[in-house]
């Protein structure tokens, strides 16, 4: 246990049952992170690992993201997929090379804006509108299913 005000937060979670395990241990959250994929090739992407997570803790704990999101769309995504709160990271270090400040600065307004265009495409105007129902999944042959 720690003292009441420092949260114990578990990041590089990347299954239902180390999700789990965080749960049972009584952490205050969990970030969904393969680090970003630079340890293993071949990683599972953490908008693949994300829905077995979320499934496995049953809003017991928040569940953020970290990793892989590059644009508005993928935010939308995480979301729909369960994920509490969404990080970005590569794309402001991106923004940030291109023009300090002002690089990133825009790398966050470019981002707001795909999300809010995706939202408005899905008719959603409210983050908490957001769910699985706005998502399909394509398979091998290029069919179209819910998730």
């Amino acid at each position: 246990q720690c003292k009441p005000e420092m949260e114990v937060w578990v990041k590089g979670i990347a299954t239902g049952e180390d999700a789990l395990l965080a749960v049972h241990h009584r952490v205050d959250g969990i970030v969904v992170s393969n680090h970003g994929g630079r340890q293993l090739n071949g990683a599972m992407a953490t908008l693949d690992a994300l829905p077995e997570v979320v499934d496995a803790v049953r809003g017991a704990i928040p569940v953020h993201i970290d990793g892989g999101i590059r644009h508005g769309t993928e935010i939308f995504k995480a979301l729909a997929l369960g994920a509490d709160f969404v990080w970005i990271g590569r794309p402001v270090l991106w923004g940030l090379a291109y023009n300090g400040q002002e690089g990133v600065e825009l790398c966050l307004r470019l981002l707001r804006d795909e999300f809010k265009l995706c939202m408005g495409l899905a008719g959603t105007i409210k983050v908490s509108e957001i769910t699985k129902d706005y998502l399909v999944k394509v398979d091998k042959s290029g069919f179209v299913s819910r998730l």
